[in-house]
């Protein structure tokens, strides 16, 4: 049997958190020198509150803990586990999940490959959800799972998001080659992918976030043309009333395409760190050419 491990930045729905052979490690949001887990002990509501004055941190969990999410799932049966990692062009959680794989290698005879998803938030999730599909199919190998995961990362998963200030990715020191100067008041926006090394930089500039949300339904546009499309997923940060009505236009347009998955959700309060209030984005899944 087949498990997966993954950190909570790679905001996974509910239905797939919640699946038998998959364990999140919540990475760590700081407040005032003080750790909460990702999702269980800190609300968005108080993070976003917290972030009107002052700036949070994030951290990564003890390589423990996680070496526990590995042990969970092989005292359940699971011999080969896949662990998938948000960038680490963005993060160490990548590294950390490496080591301590390798450390649970060394006491129990089981294997254990680690993927750097390069990407972020559900863009890493729909790897996820690829790689349960394939699990669930019980047709490959466990070293062509994930040979097959790496192609895929490569180039059928594509991201797009906007978000109103480039303020807390700045703070954070995960900018990557995105401009940190992008005109703050003549209110240009930028839109943010991520490139083959997994790092963020600028592919469109828009004056205020309704142009800027219309890029990215562009750049998705661009993307998926002519191909089929596994799965969408519309993502928001925040509750701001117009954020939820742009994310709303991007499903009806999405919904035109006829994906064979639409998911939503927000981002994980670990990410909400850098990206703040507002942000909007779009991960695509693409089929087999």
């Amino acid at each position: 049997m087949i498990g997966i491990v993954c950190d909570s930045g790679t905001d996974l729905p509910e239905e797939l958190k919640n699946k038998e052979n998959v364990r999140v490690v919540p990475l760590r949001v700081v407040l005032d020198d003080k750790s909460y887990r990702d999702g269980i002990e800190i609300s968005e509501g108080e993070l976003l509150s917290y972030m009107e004055e002052k700036i949070p941190k994030t951290s990564l969990p003890p390589q423990s803990e996680v070496e526990e999410a590995f042990v969970s799932l092989i005292e359940k049966g699971y011999s080969e586990i896949i662990s998938i990692n948000i960038s680490s062009g963005l993060s160490g959680t990548y590294n950390l999940f490496r080591r301590a794989g390798e450390s649970v290698m060394e006491k129990y005879p089981v294997k254990i490959a680690a993927i750097d998803s390069r990407s972020i938030s559900i863009g890493s999730g729909l790897l996820i959800y690829k790689a349960l599909q394939l699990i669930e199919k019980k047709k490959m190998a466990f070293e062509d799972i994930v040979a097959e995961l790496k192609k895929v990362l490569k180039d059928r998963i594509g991201v797009y998001f906007a978000i109103p200030t480039l303020k807390f990715l700045k703070a954070g020191g995960r900018i990557g080659r995105v401009s940190a100067t992008v005109g703050e008041l003549l209110k240009i926006k930028p839109v943010i992918s991520i490139d083959e090394d997994g790092i963020y930089y600028t592919v469109a500039k828009a004056r205020g976030m309704n142009r800027a949300v219309k890029l990215v339904m562009e750049k998705v546009m661009n993307f998926v043309f002519n191909k089929s499309i596994e799965a969408i997923a519309v993502y928001i940060s925040g509750d701001d009333p117009a954020t939820k009505k742009y994310a709303e236009q991007i499903k009806e347009k999405l919904n035109e395409l006829k994906p064979k998955m639409v998911l939503t959700g927000k981002l994980s309060s670990a990410l909400l760190v850098h990206a703040g209030s507002g942000l909007v984005g779009v991960a695509v899944l693409i089929g087999d050419y």
